[in-house]
């Protein structure tokens, strides 16, 4: 149990001379960050993730099954959204090449959070799960 707590310790505050440097701690915040985003907006969008794709492809799974409450085209909208988002994201990084600072935002990805907007200003009548 010791050893696991050290490694964890080591993975949130990387020694000096750490092969990745601040790599693990900034992948640690990312991980955390994203779970607060999906979780928000799966509570305030009308039940969509816009930070992970999996819980949408599920989603989509269930429509599909017709299980009841989950429309296909809310999820299909989000997975199209984020397709758009991570194409224009990935053109960017392209166009930047080698300097990463000002593509830094990208991944973000926009796109997949104004399709959700867009998928619960449609489905504002509709039961969305």
């Amino acid at each position: 149990m010791t050893s696991h707590l050290a490694e964890a310790g080591r993975t949130l505050i990387p020694r000096k001379d750490d092969r990745y440097g601040l790599l693990s701690p900034a992948l640690v915040i990312l991980t955390f960050v994203a779970g607060l985003v999906d979780a928000l907006s799966y509570l305030a969008l009308g039940h969509v993730f816009v930070a992970n794709v999996t819980g949408n492809i599920v989603f989509l799974g269930f429509a599909f099954a017709h299980a009841q409450g989950f429309v296909w085209w809310t999820s299909a909208l989000t997975l199209a959204t984020f397709m758009i988002g991570a194409f224009i994201g990935g053109r960017i990084i392209h166009y930047f090449g080698a300097n990463r600072a000002p593509s830094a935002g990208v991944h973000v990805n926009p796109a997949g959070f104004c399709g959700s907007c867009a998928r619960r200003h449609l489905s504002a009548q509709s039961v969305c799960a």
